[in-house]
């Protein structure tokens, strides 16, 4: 009889991890971090193919920044003075404007779609708006409702008609370019030491003051001219001069200077005269046939109010007939 024997054997699997593996750290590139540990709380950013960098933890405020071409630091946002306030806190950033802003602007300002500042309606500023100063440049302007103030390279100027409801403009100067209205009943310039009048009158209600012809302009239906000086004339006949020599003029109500005096004779050769209050007498005139006018400097020339003007004949030569005399004078303010 044959006998079989049969073998078995076990063979024992341990299941487990082995002690390497738990200690081993994976790198990036076997999709780890490259680390064992990282701050509590921080950040971590990336070093390519280095393992991964911690950030420390972030005070109040402090987000990571940075500069395009180097590692991210943590730091806060900063304000700019009387343009915007930053206020930090725990997990918060708080952006705000000051009670005093200053706006520096370069190119166009635009808003919503009514192409305001603020919003749809209009820009609106409450309380005081104060700056060092408003620029333009040339051939820019700002609207005011319907109204356009226009810089012109230089100067500030209103295109349009200015109303002024108020009862009084105080200013240094006042100059505008077009019409100027005031709707008020009372308009007082206090301080105001030169107030500017067009030179020229050209269209209807206008008024001018031309420095250069001393003369005051209106115009209506055309342009009318009022001269400051006054002018007396008269023609004395030979016969009251060959027995008067002294000839009343004039008195006049308010007191006078002569500025000019202009004389001729018809006939003979020539009459000198003067003209007098009765005690200072201006220089003496030739009076010839044809105009003669003194020399532009007009000796005791100022009479007061009512004071006598005389005429007074000295030489005559040749057989005048007539004299003439123009005599051109101002009157003196109060």
């Amino acid at each position: 009889m044959k006998k079989v024997i049969l073998i078995i054997c076990a063979v024992a699997i341990i299941v487990g991890v082995p002690a390497w593996a738990a200690w081993q750290i994976l790198d990036i590139t076997q999709g780890g971090t490259g680390f064992a540990s990282c701050t509590d709380g921080g950040g971590v950013y990336g070093s390519g193919t280095a393992p991964l960098t911690c950030l420390g933890v972030a005070t109040n405020g402090q987000i990571p920044i940075g500069d395009g071409a180097t590692d991210p630091v943590l730091a806060t946002i900063t304000g700019t003075a009387n343009e915007i306030t930053v206020t930090n806190g725990a997990g918060s950033i708080t952006l705000d404007l000051p009670t005093s802003i200053t706006v520096d602007v370069t190119g166009a300002l635009t808003g919503a779609a009514s192409g305001n500042i603020l919003n749809s309606e209009s820009d609106i500023f409450v309380g005081t708006l104060t700056g060092d100063g408003l620029t333009l440049g040339a051939n820019e302007n700002i609207t005011l409702g319907a109204e356009t103030l226009d810089h012109d390279g230089t100067d500030f100027v209103f295109s349009d008609t200015i109303s002024v409801s108020a009862n009084s403009i105080s200013a240094a100067e006042l100059d505008e370019g077009d019409t100027f209205t005031w709707t008020g009943t009372s308009h007082l310039f206090a301080g105001v030491t030169n107030l500017t009048i067009p030179a020229v009158a050209d269209a209807a209600g206008e008024i001018a003051i031309d420095p250069t012809t001393d003369t005051f302009r209106i115009y209506d239906t055309a342009e009318r001219v009022f001269d400051w000086e006054r002018e007396y004339s008269g023609t004395v006949a030979s016969t009251t001069f060959q027995i008067y020599k002294d000839i009343l003029m004039k008195a006049h109500k308010k007191a006078v200077t002569i500025t000019d005096i202009e004389c001729r004779v018809v006939g003979g050769t020539s009459v000198v005269i003067f003209i007098s209050d009765g005690t200072n007498d201006t220089e003496s005139i030739t009076c010839a046939t044809t105009s003669t006018e003194d020399d532009g400097s007009i000796a005791n020339g100022t009479f007061t109010a009512r004071e006598a003007m005389h005429l007074e004949i000295s030489t005559i030569t040749g057989t005048v007939d007539w004299l003439n005399l123009n005599v051109t004078f101002t009157i003196d303010a109060d």
